[in-house]
Parts: structure tokens; C-alpha cells; sequence
């Protein structure tokens, strides 16, 4: 049994071992494993050329420094209570210095807190219906969505640029207007929007202008929601992280 970076003639059978553990569509593998992925940033385990275990991230930086977001975490059912996912965790904590996850439920968010994960920032999630007066909304590219970010995201905020930009704009619509920046999703006649900047209040508005009936909306909270490990533990950590690949 090794860990190793997988390869790029490994994409079926990680999509296989994904689709078992996830509720992905086709649509979003193929933006992801197109756009986002790379054998560089991903561990599989492999035992006798089968792969039993997987995990992936991204880079993303705050306060200038080097921060991977693990995500899409997965074993075989088959092997699954054998501590494979520690393995790779363990392996990753070697490789790079500072992690951040987004647990998909709180029986996962008390295990990474086992492996030396800490709750920060926060999110909250409200559904959000059109009403008022329409709010005027701005198109916008990832690139300059990324570009207004980095002066509304709260302090300490986690910037998610680079390769992360193609993939989220293959799945995202972004806008903004005076004071707020939006990305959102459409699904089938709701929306869902990951990261709303700004005040609030604008919202009915702005979802009157962009002709939603109802958006499920996150905004900066108190609810945790990301984790953060550091290889020098200490208190310092993230303020804000937005964008998991939920």
C-alpha cells in the first residue's frame, strides 16, 4: 500500500471512486477534472494498482502565505474504517504547512478536530426572496469579482485566485454594484449563492434585478463552517473562507 500523486490516466477511476462517495453531476467533474484538477495536487492510495483512497486540493493564500483547501476526500466503500483518510491527511500535513476543509457534516467536523483542526471566521446561510426596489447589478468576470474581493472579504480572509478562477467561473454567475459583490448559481428556478459582500439589505433587490424567486444566500458569520491546521500550531488563523466545492 502506497501513497502517491496520482495520474492524469487515473481520471476514470477517480471520477468512479468520487461519484460513489459524492452526489456530483457529470457536468460539474467534467468542469472540475477540465479546469481545477492536477496530479500535483492531489494523493491517492494504491494497493496493488487498485486506488482505495483519495483526496484533492487547491492552492489558495492568505496573509501572503501558502494555504491548500482539501476537498472531495473519499475511500471505497469497501475499505472504508480502516483510517485511510487519516493516512492521507497525515501525509498532506507532511507536504504542506497550512490546510483548510470545509467538513460536510459535524460527525466529520469532530474527526478533523481529532487530527488538530480549528473552527474560524464563520458563515451564515439564510434564504433570501425578491422584493423592493430593483437594485442596479453589474456583470462580472472571475477576474474582476477576484480583483473588487480583495477589499470587501472580512480581515484575515482567504484569497481564492489562481487556477481556483476558471473552475468557479464555469460554475458561477458573479456581479456587483456600490458597496456589494455577489456569486450565485441558478438552480432550475432558485439559486444558490456562495459569498454575498456587503449589506444585506440590498438583497431583495438585487435578487428582483437578477430575476430569482428565492436564493439560499451565505454571508460572513458566526456559524462555523471552514477548519484551519497549521504545521506551527499557535492561534494565529484565517478570518473568512467562502468558496467550498459544495
Amino acid at each position: 500500500m502506497t501513497i502517491e500523486n496520482p495520474k492524469i490516466s487515473d481520471i476514470p477511476v477517480l471520477r468512479q471512486l468520487w461519484k460513489e462517495a459524492f452526489s456530483d453531476t457529470d457536468a460539474f467533474l467534467n468542469s472540475f477534472f477540465s479546469l481545477a484538477f492536477s496530479p500535483e495536487r492531489a494523493l491517492v492510495i494504491r494497493e496493488d494498482g487498485d486506488i482505495l483512497a483519495a483526496l484533492y486540493y487547491l492552492d489558495c493564500s492568505w496573509n501572503e502565505k501558502k494555504v491548500a483547501y482539501i476537498y472531495a476526500v473519499a475511500t471505497k466503500k469497501a475499505h472504508r474504517g480502516k483510517g485511510l483518510c487519516k493516512a492521507l491527511m497525515t501525509e498532506l500535513h507532511n507536504r504542506a504547512k497550512r490546510t483548510i476543509l470545509v467538513p460536510a457534516d459535524e460527525s466529520l467536523r469532530a474527526f478533523y478536530s481529532r487530527l488538530g483542526y480549528r473552527d474560524f471566521g464563520g458563515m451564515e446561510e439564510n434564504l433570501c426572496y425578491p422584493g423592493g426596489t430593483a437594485v442596479m447589478a453589474e456583470k462580472l468576470t472571475a477576474e474582476s469579482y477576484a480583483q473588487k474581493r480583495r477589499k470587501m472579504i472580512p480581515a484575515g480572509g482567504v484569497l481564492q485566485e489562481g487556477v481556483f478562477l476558471p473552475f468557479l467561473e464555469e460554475n458561477l454567475d458573479f456581479y456587483g454594484g456600490e458597496g456589494w459583490l455577489l456569486a450565485i448559481v441558478r438552480e432550475n428556478d432558485k439559486a444558490f449563492a456562495p459569498e454575498f459582500l456587503g449589506d444585506k439589505t440590498l438583497l431583495p433587490g438585487i435578487l428582483k434585478e437578477l430575476q430569482y424567486k428565492e436564493a439560499r444566500v451565505r454571508c460572513p458569520g458566526k456559524t462555523p463552517f471552514a477548519m484551519f491546521w497549521s504545521a506551527d500550531g499557535g492561534n494565529s488563523q484565517p478570518g473568512y473562507f467562502a468558496f467550498a466545492l459544495d
